[in-house]
């Protein structure tokens, strides 16, 4: 276990290193800057908006430093040679794989703290825009502009990128870099037109209807993470504790999977 967290620390202090760390940090932090001035012709829905923009942007940012980094974590090392130097210091393979991606979730959540920190405090600067100046930069405004609803989304949005991440890992075994960031991507888009997919597949017949019940069940279904109004509203009856529990274990048990298949694979490739 020491050297599984060892391992994480290396990677996540190799990936705050990278130049292109900073540059998608930054052009994510420009975006919630002037996510506020895009919203000048919603007539009463500003709030919403800049919500929904603030969480896709986080997601995105996310999303593309995790992915870029795990497409490129196995193949750029071992061109180096750095895998193999490092497997030949009593360090075995699944270690090896566990330690890198708990060093990639450390680095997604600082990501996530840095731009919802950036956001809250944009947020409650727009919320409080008839405050007088003196009294906007308290940190008891910057609470009160924090809803549940806006956090709860901040996680979900967390744990999907955490999958696609799990996935890009998987992908970073046996295929160049480049076509795992087509298939993440692809697979961000599928997950999130699951339930509209679905309808066509209960339409389908022989073959193709196997064929797509094989893909829905091997593509994650992203929807189940995207929280709306309307999804919030839907769920007033049903314990929203209970969901959050569901879909925090569904997201354990998806990533232990990839991760689990990423250590077979990687077991069987020759890196000496």
């Amino acid at each position: 276990m020491k050297i599984c967290l060892v391992i994480a620390k290396v990677t996540f202090k190799e990936i705050i290193r990278q130049p292109l760390f900073y540059i998608i940090i930054c052009s994510g932090m420009l975006l919630l800057l002037i996510a506020s001035y895009l919203t000048l012709f919603t007539f009463g829905e500003e709030g919403m908006l800049i919500k929904d923009m603030g969480i896709t942007t986080i997601t995105l940012t996310g999303l593309i430093i995790v992915i870029f980094y795990a497409a490129n974590s196995f193949s750029a090392e071992s061109k180096k040679a750095a895998v193999a130097t490092v497997l030949c210091k009593a360090v075995n393979k699944s270690t090896f794989i566990i330690g890198k991606f708990l060093g990639t979730v450390l680095t997604l959540f600082l990501i996530y703290l840095i731009l919802v920190s950036i956001f809250t405090f944009i947020n409650s600067l727009y919320y409080n825009s008839d405050i007088p100046k003196e009294h906007v930069f308290s940190f008891k405004n910057v609470i009160d502009s924090v809803d549940c609803s806006f956090l709860l989304s901040v996680y979900f949005s967390f744990l999907q990128v955490l999958i696609l991440a799990a996935i890009s890992f998987l992908l970073s075994v046996s295929i160049s870099s480049v076509s795992n960031i087509s298939i993440c991507f692809t697979i961000y888009v599928l997950g999130h037109l699951s339930d509209y997919f679905y309808t066509y597949i209960e339409k389908s017949k022989g073959f193709i209807l196997w064929l797509s019940k094989i893909i829905f069940i091997l593509v994650p279904n992203l929807q189940v993470f995207d929280l709306g109004g309307v999804k919030l509203n839907s769920l007033q009856n049903y314990d929203l504790f209970s969901y959050l529990i569901l879909v925090s274990f569904y997201t354990i048990c998806y990533c232990s999977i990839m991760i689990l298949f990423a250590i077979l694979f990687f077991q069987k490739r020759d890196m000496l």
